[in-house]
């Protein structure tokens, strides 16, 4: 119930009071009651009569305010106090009429419990404070001014100049119980009342979250149903894609065969070519050390000249077995060559396979873009496999450059040692001149032995990249492998979303169905 109500129901019940209060000075006119009894008990609903208009007046504009409440009730209980005061003007019982009568003092309790219906503690309490204080008062009136005199004889209890307190003060404590009472129910009930009300917003809350949710669910059903229908409909070409990936993940893995064995055989020759540039770098430097001994040499001995001549004449025969391992050095890196031009056709292959792959994954759509991302992996692997090979290319042709120029070295070394072995033999007076050839073949041989320290590089270089190109090919068909069982995956998840869909609207139908019964 509503204020409004409440109120409505309370000011109904001031029409009922202003009609017994009327009755009840027509009675007190018809017992031969003084005028100011039955007058004032008629003015008394008079009073009321006019309260219950202006609160009338007040719930008609839904302006009842707590003020007007409070002046409500005060005024109500006062003409309660002024009912039993005006009874002492009967001769006939005195003040003795205004304490003994029992119906007003029951009209304290109607009052109280007319006002409790709002569930107000702190106006229950006021109620029954000021009860209490104008029922105190018409006591102590009635003991000063009515001359009563207390007494504890039962006999003298109806005489209209005595009072009784042990009859009087039970009637307070009575009075200020009920009020206690009252108090603890308004607040009992007004807890139970927010309870209800929260409860009532909580479930209407939920109800309507309910409704919300149902419908979203339902939007949600046949949104997913729409797109698992235009799923299957795709499932035709996705399935295409899957068999065509297939194949195109057995080419790969053909071609990758393929690039691995050229790659091993690049590490091999490699390997070979880098054990042969060690042993003429091993040489070299044998050279080198023995030039520097001889440069010492000759500079402090002559005569050491024939020593120097037999060891020339056996380093010219090291020059010439030099000169033919690096003449197969030279046909090794020409063979390295042509096995990375073969690993530049093999990139090409698989970069025109990522390209193929991209356009399948074009004709698929949204579901091809994982397609998508291993073709462009695939393409940029490609694309690292041609860079690598012309790197190994470049750095082929740097190391047949060097070989070049090594072996032009070695030759004029050649030379010049036969010129140092007829001049030792001619004369030992060329050993001046000898000494100065000398230190210049030294500085040829520190140059050979810097072109040495490029080759031994380059084929190093070589091996790591040979390793880096079997690395890529395997994460290539590692890829494909995955993309081809992630495609069978959502294969099955197309299918168990379309029955998914297919559930939920059923599921969603039949709660409608449910809330709309409720």
């Amino acid at each position: 119930m509503s204020s409004l109500q409440t109120e409505l129901l309370i000011n109904k019940t001031r029409y009922l009071f202003t009609v017994m209060f009327l009755l009840v000075a027509l009675a007190s006119k018809a017992g031969a009651s003084s005028v100011q009894t039955w007058g004032t008990i008629l003015a008394v609903s008079v009073l009321l009569l006019l309260i219950a208009i202006i609160n009338q007046i007040f719930i008609g504009l839904k302006k009842i305010s707590i003020p007007l409440i409070y002046i409500s009730v005060t005024v109500e209980l006062s003409l309660v106090f002024i009912t039993k005061f005006v009874m002492h003007f009967d001769e006939r019982v005195g003040y003795g009429m205004t304490i003994k009568e029992p119906a007003t003092f029951c009209v304290y309790f109607l009052f109280i419990i007319m006002s409790a219906l709002r569930y107000n503690k702190k106006l229950n309490i006021y109620m029954g404070v000021y009860s209490i204080a104008t029922y105190s008062i018409l006591l102590v009136l009635a003991m000063t001014v009515g001359g009563m005199q207390v007494t504890s004889d039962v006999t003298k209890f109806f005489d209209k100049d005595t009072i009784r307190l042990s009859s009087e003060i039970p009637k307070i404590i009575f009075l200020g119980a009920f009020v206690f009472f009252v108090v603890k129910m308004a607040d009992f009930t007004n807890s139970n009342m927010k309870r209800v009300e929260d409860a009532e917003r909580t479930a209407s809350s939920n109800f309507q979250e309910l409704k919300t949710m149902l419908a979203t669910l339902e939007q949600t059903a046949n949104e997913l149903l729409a797109q698992s229908n235009r799923l299957s409909e795709s499932s035709g070409q996705i399935d295409g894609v899957l068999n065509d990936h297939g194949l195109l993940l057995n080419e790969v893995e053909s071609i990758s065969q393929e690039f691995t064995s050229s790659i091993e055989e690049i590490r091999n020759k490699s390997n070979f070519q880098y054990k042969t540039v060690e042993e003429n770098f091993a040489m070299i430097k044998e050279i080198s050390d023995l030039m520097e001994r001889i440069n010492s040499d000759s500079s402090s001995q002559r005569g050491k000249a024939e020593n120097a001549l037999s060891l020339a004449i056996t380093n010219e025969e090291n020059i010439t077995i030099t000169i033919a391992a690096i003449t197969d050095m030279k046909e090794n890196s020409k063979k390295i060559e042509e096995i990375s031009r073969t690993i530049s056709e093999i990139a090409d292959k698989t970069n025109l396979l990522s390209l193929n792959a991209a356009i399948e994954s074009a004709r698929a759509g949204e579901h091809g873009k994982g397609f998508a991302v291993v073709a462009d992996e695939i393409s940029k692997l490609a694309t690292m496999s041609i860079d690598s090979s012309k790197e190994i290319a470049k750095i082929i042709k740097n190391t047949v450059s060097n070989i070049e120029n090594s072996s032009t070295m070695i030759g004029t070394l050649a030379k010049n040692l036969e010129q140092i072995v007829s001049f030792v033999k001619e004369n030992s007076t060329f050993m001046a001149s000898l000494n100065e050839k000398t230190m210049n073949e030294f500085n040829e041989t520190k140059i050979l032995y810097s072109s040495s320290l490029e080759v031994d590089r380059a084929a190093k270089q070589v091996i790591d990249l040979s390793d880096r190109q079997t690395e890529f090919v395997k994460k290539i068909v590692a890829w494909l492998k995955k993309m081809n069982n992630m495609g069978g995956v959502i294969a099955s998840s197309l299918r168990d979303l379309q029955s998914l869909s297919m559930r939920l609207k059923e599921r969603s139908g039949e709660m409608k169905i449910i809330l709309e019964q409720k």
